[in-house]
């Protein structure tokens, strides 16, 4: 006896405001009655029911139970000779038709038969298709009335945002001007307008302000959960934070994009954040190629792409050897090195790893003195950034005028534009976009440098005794700190020449180009004799002595 095939039921509407009427119930009742009429029995292991996803832009197929039964498909897990209903073709895809008919040609030819329930009952298989190639003709119509149907309907919806937003602008109006979601913690009323939901707002605002402040993404999400606030929705993991980071609804933007063309709806939404703070986390996000705090005992100078090894020029790592507290609260000397990544490559650093205990004192130490950490910020005609800025904006008025040469040829053109003339004019608004985004991401840094430099001489005395102690919060605050204040901080672990035991020699560069030497006592942390070498004396330190220890080439 011939086993009854398997029966699918494949059920979907692109508004979610469908959900609330009969659609569903319609297409799944007639999905059992022809099931019911033929001895099927429907299989539901399958859970085929697309809710508000959209088969225009094929989101049903590329997120949705479509594509998640097309790879079953594929996969052997649903079998050839199964019968797939929908109510009508167009519950498959809205495509453009070419893309329709090969969706519906490659599920046949993987074997199964695609059934449709509504004004006319077709059944879509191979044998029927080589009986009646007509039902391909019937398909195609299917397709091409589907997609014109949703295209016009998507020109009418964008023209009328393009209305609502053109209003909105001006400031004819302000209500809803574009569907979707709106951030987690807005709500809507129809009468007050968008509002902040206190309890939500509260807990994005508090995981940013942890990030901001240097804690990763999840540990941003963890300790706003452990200090009894609600995790916010939609921040469930690492990824979402990371993308929230970069949203200007932060700042009330909405941002609009129709055809390749950008609206941005200055004041849409009230503000989570000042522009200031936006450009603090700006600048925060584009440093995370920079390692977050992480482990129990986050590292303050490495992990952050600032501190190499001052005689191979490698980058250098932490080590823990010991675990452990010591009586008076303060971790073991031997238990947190700071190692040289050169001893693992040819040829290797002669210079292994050091104590990072005495470092982290010293330059805590050094930067709580105001008049010292100024020094670090002297003023000068430009700093490094606002050099690069300065660039850069110089770039972009150099490329927007050969912009606005090759636009004038085209426009002067008699007949067809030369297709050298558009591909030049594509490939300077893109050169011009990249800038644009240098830019943007300069800005940030120079606007976070400016605003911190003055302030941060109480930050770094607060948390000297907490890092000692091997505080968390201190630890990551003082992470933070030095990912501000230092461009660059080279460690010599045994002196400039590599032969002194006594003394520790970094040579620090912070961010507004201002280099200092300092020699740090090894076993205390302390400067000796107060000393600080500027950079024309950093010269007369490094002639060799008269029998000098070889040492690897210095960077």
């Amino acid at each position: 006896m011939k086993e009854a095939p398997r029966v699918y039921s494949y059920l979907r509407f692109s508004d979610p405001k469908q959900a609330q009427g009969s659609s569903i119930a319609r297409q799944a009742e007639s999905a059992a009655r022809w099931a019911q009429a033929r001895g099927f029995v429907l299989d539901t292991s399958l859970t085929l029911h697309d809710k508000g996803l959209s088969a225009y832009h094929q989101r049903n197929v590329k997120k949705g139970a479509l594509g998640t039964f097309l790879r079953a498909v594929e996969d052997g897990r649903v079998p050839a000779g199964s019968v797939l209903i929908v109510e009508s073709l167009d519950r498959l895809s809205r495509a453009e038709p070419i893309i329709a008919q090969n969706l519906l040609t490659s599920i046949v030819m993987s074997g199964i038969t695609v059934v449709t329930t509504g004004e006319s009952s077709v059944e879509y298989n191979r044998e029927t298709v080589k009986k009646n190639p007509g039902i391909l003709f019937m398909a195609l119509g299917a397709a091409l009335r589907a997609h014109e149907e949703s295209s016009t309907k998507a020109a009418r919806v964008k023209e009328a945002i393009r209305i609502k937003a053109a209003a909105w602008l001006d400031g004819r109006y302000r209500g809803k001007v574009a569907p979707g979601a709106d951030p987690s913690w807005i709500s809507y009323d129809k009468v007050r307008g968008f509002e902040l939901i206190p309890e939500v707002a509260k807990a994005v605002r508090k995981v940013l302000a942890y990030y901001r402040g240097g804690y990763g993404a999840m540990r941003a999400l963890e300790r706003v959960s452990t200090e009894g606030g609600c995790v916010p929705p939609g921040l469930s993991n690492e990824s979402r934070v990371n993308q929230l980071l970069r949203q200007r609804t932060l700042i009330g933007v909405r941002t609009i994009t129709l055809d390749g063309e950008t609206i941005e709806l200055q004041g849409y939404y009230p503000p989570l954040l000042t522009e200031v703070e936006f450009a603090d986390l700006q600048y925060q996000a584009d440093q995370r190629g920079r390692r977050p705090a992480k482990g129990e005992l986050p590292s303050v100078i490495t992990g952050l792409r600032v501190t190499y090894c001052g005689y191979c020029g490698a980058s250098m790592s932490a080590q823990n050897m010991r675990e452990g507290i010591r009586s008076d609260g303060r971790g073991y000397k031997a238990q947190r090195r700071i190692l040289c990544s050169g001893v693992q490559r040819l040829p290797k650093c002669e210079h292994a790893s050091c104590s990072v205990v005495p470092i982290e004192r010293a330059l805590l130490r050094y930067c709580s003195d105001q008049y010292k950490l100024d020094d670090l910020f002297v003023e000068r005609e430009f700093s490094p950034v606002e050099g690069e800025l300065a660039l850069a904006r110089k770039r972009v008025a150099k490329l927007k005028t050969q912009l606005g040469r090759v636009t004038e040829a085209l426009l002067s053109a008699s007949d067809t534009a030369p297709a050298t003339f558009v591909k030049a004019a594509h490939e300077l608004e893109g050169k011009i976009d990249a800038e644009k985004r240098t830019i943007a991401k300069l800005e940030h840094e120079s606007g976070s440098l400016h605003a911190s430099v003055r302030s941060t001489a109480e930050d770094w005395q607060s948390i000297c005794d907490g890092v000692e102690h091997l505080n968390y919060d201190s630890r990551v605050k003082a992470r933070k700190l030095v990912a501000e204040t230092f461009e660059r901080i080279d460690v010599y672990m045994h002196g400039i020449h590599g032969d002194d035991k006594k003394i520790i020699r970094l040579r620090v560069k912070s961010k507004a180009g201002v280099v200092r030497e300092l020699d740090i006592d090894r076993n205390t942390g302390e400067l000796i004799d107060g000393n600080e070498l500027t950079v024309g004396a950093i010269e007369t330190a490094r002639k060799p002595s008269r029998s000098p220890r070889r040492v690897p080439t210095v960077r």
